[in-house]
């Protein structure tokens, strides 16, 4: 029975507007329980053929899947845990070689032998407990509540976790330098009450105070974080030497706005010399908390810079990879 056959006619909470159905709450549950039963009946018939001999509709005729990635990985959602579980794995994969040469030039022992042969009944009764209380079910809520973090996600599926540390090494590895600014209390009211989002306007503001000091558009990745007290500013990286230090500082202030008073004046920039491993997720270290403000993801980062982290991600991904197979 073709899909476009359904009888939507009469069916509470189901709606029928020229080429598209749609479902409406319905102010009955009795309804809403009628409702279900008679489309999952129609919905049965598609498993059998038509009167006239002809087969079911083909799964993809009746809904097509979405366009999905090519490089997509199946059923990996991001994951922030999953990333800084990979960071991790990657800080230790110097000891874990080290250690591995080791073990590989030591003299092996020789195994010890069996102190008993395993019973053949027993494995078949523990085999059949386990299939018997390890359902599908059980495996599927132990696989939520421990999930598996052994591979790295794909560049795509990473989350500004992993991503802006890789940020920050593209900016270090060109020479570059990390920033804070902190923007005066009327800017930030404006950047609050703009439609385009409190965020885009402050990263819009560093972006043309660096083009209009150094005269070309200039490479750097930023993070919208909040302190304690609920003050949103910009930190992250920018590609420019240290020499340009004073120029960059100009800048920022001028992004920054002006200050009513000179107290605090002198925080309201600071530029490093280098960044060193951390500094990039320590600055999305409170991303949901600015998300949740400001109604967007606050993260942000120059197409170059973007290309080269992943490039490097990806260098540090195989070594990770080959590093557990090894294992």
């Amino acid at each position: 029975m073709p899909l476009d056959e359904f009888d939507y006619s009469g069916i509470p909470g189901v709606s029928q507007r020229k080429d598209e159905t749609f479902v409406y709450s319905s102010h009955s549950d009795d309804d809403e329980r009628r409702a279900r039963e008679l489309l999952f009946v129609q919905i049965d018939q598609l498993d059998q053929p038509d009167r006239d001999g002809a087969s079911a509709p083909a799964a993809s005729e009746i809904s097509p899947l979405p366009v999905r990635s090519k490089t997509a990985e199946k059923r990996t959602r991001r994951s922030s845990r999953r990333d800084r579980h990979f960071l991790s794995e990657l800080k230790d994969l110097g000891r874990r070689k080290a250690l591995q040469e080791f073990r590989a030039t030591s003299v092996k022992a020789p195994s010890p032998l069996s102190l008993h042969t395993p019973d053949p009944d027993l494995l078949e009764r523990i085999k059949a407990l386990k299939a018997r209380y390890l359902t599908p079910q059980v495996k599927g809520y132990l696989k939520r509540q421990f999930p598996d973090h052994k591979h790295p996600p794909l560049w795509e599926k990473a989350t500004p976790v992993l991503k802006s540390h890789y940020w920050q090494q593209s900016v270090s590895e060109a020479g570059g330098v990390p920033f804070v600014v902190n923007f005066s209390p009327d800017v930030i009211a404006r950047a609050e009450g703009s439609a385009k989002g409190a965020f885009t306007v402050l990263r819009d503001r560093v972006r043309d105070a660096l083009k209009a000091e150094f005269g070309q558009a200039m490479d750097f990745w930023c993070a919208l974080d909040i302190d304690d007290d609920g003050r949103l500013h910009l930190q992250g990286g920018i590609i420019a030497s240290w020499q340009d230090s004073d120029r960059v500082r100009k800048a920022l202030k001028r992004a920054g706005g002006r200050w009513t008073h000179r107290r605090g004046e002198k925080r309201q920039v600071w530029i490093g010399e280098h960044g060193d491993g951390g500094w990039g997720t320590y600055c999305v270290r409170n991303n949901e908390a600015v998300r949740q403000q400001v109604g967007q993801r606050g993260v942000s980062a120059s197409p170059t810079i973007k290309r080269r982290a992943e490039a490097l991600y990806g260098r540090d991904r195989l070594s990770v990879l080959q590093a557990q197979e090894e294992a």
